[in-house]
């Protein structure tokens, strides 16, 4: 008996490999409310907000950082501002939250929630795809 899978079955597999990273690669852009005051921002500057390094910019606003839940769009977000897996962020906060008073940044349920909260709070920021983006929010970091 031939192990070799059916050839139409190769082709499905090999179109479903090659469109998941259309899926993982969608832009992600940092935001908060278009009424708040927090400037553009480096993509340093969001690693060290979301890591917990950092808890206000240098202009002396405090930043409330937001997450996504675990899923794409947040492995997706850091391994682009920190070179770092989901396995590899959640070592390094149980290495955080045992040695430092940080704490990860608040777990929201939705792109529309993080949109929902950063609009009631002025110093919250958070991630969503930019297709999420409205005239309601600001653009402070574009990661293509």
């Amino acid at each position: 008996m031939s192990r070799h899978l059916p050839h139409s079955r190769c082709w499905l597999l090999l179109l479903a490999l090659l469109a998941q990273p259309a899926v993982s690669q969608a832009e992600l852009v940092v935001i908060s409310s278009a009424q708040s005051n927090l400037p553009a921002l480096s993509i340093e500057q969001v690693e060290r907000l979301m890591l917990g390094k950092d808890f206000a910019l240098p202009n002396g606003t405090t930043v409330q950082p937001l997450d996504l839940p675990r899923g794409a769009a947040r492995e997706n977000f850091y391994q682009r501002i920190a070179g770092r897996n989901s396995i590899q962020m959640t070592a390094y906060w149980s290495r955080m939250v045992f040695t430092t008073a940080a704490r990860p940044p608040k777990e929201v349920a939705s792109e529309q929630e993080v949109i929902d909260l950063v609009l009631q709070h002025p110093g919250r920021i958070g991630y969503v795809e930019r297709s999420a983006v409205d005239a309601r929010v600001k653009i402070l970091l574009s990661l293509p």
